[in-house]
């Protein structure tokens, strides 16, 4: 099979990014048909005064390349991170869990069950309503560790009830927090 020779040079492909088809002499004969007949009497006088329009190369020359789509701005959560690591609960603890838990694995359910308890707990804490609340609950083995953004008044509140005097390590600080959230939690649920 025979190869057909390109319209455009590699060289000029190169330089604009693009390929074009080399203009038929048979184009402007077409164009002058197509303006014929929309106006049969064209007016051919300013033509011969005109000058002749040569393309700026130096635009086509430079590479156009498509934009790509803006990712959405993501703003950051205005808080502290705290690093928690907390134990699985044992069976029969939170109906919630063991629903859970037969779907998903054990620190996956846990993780689930946290991402609503924590925000419980910063309101209680903004409230001033989690001085009373159970700090601990009965635990299987096994522990999940992950981090959780706690927003700024919340979090000192949490250090002035958990920490008063400011010597825990975050992580330490947040398996208290995170522990006293679950069992918040935990208690809410089999009270109703």
């Amino acid at each position: 099979m025979r190869l057909r020779k390109s319209p455009v040079s590699y060289q000029e492909f190169v330089e604009t990014g693009e390929v074009r088809k080399k203009e038929s002499v048979a184009a402007p004969v077409e164009q002058a048909a197509a303006s014929l007949a929309g106006n049969p009497k064209p007016d051919h006088a300013g033509q011969a005064t005109a000058a002749p329009t040569i393309p700026d190369m130096g635009q086509e020359k430079q590479k156009r390349r498509a934009k790509l789509p803006a990712k959405p701005h993501r703003r950051k959560k205005p808080g502290i991170l705290v690093t928690v690591d907390v134990p699985l609960p044992a069976a029969g603890v939170s109906a919630t869990f063991d629903a859970l838990s037969r779907t998903y694995s054990g620190k996956r359910a846990l993780a689930l069950i946290l991402r609503k308890a924590m925000p419980k707990l910063e309101r209680h804490l903004l409230e001033g309503k989690s001085k009373s609340a159970p700090r601990d609950y009965p635990v299987q083995p096994g522990d999940l560790k992950t981090t959780r953004t706690m927003p700024e008044d919340a979090y000192q509140l949490a250090k002035v009830q958990f920490d008063p005097l400011d010597m825990l390590p975050n992580r330490q600080f947040g398996r208290i927090v995170a522990l006293a959230a679950l069992a918040a939690f935990f208690k809410n649920e089999k009270s109703g």
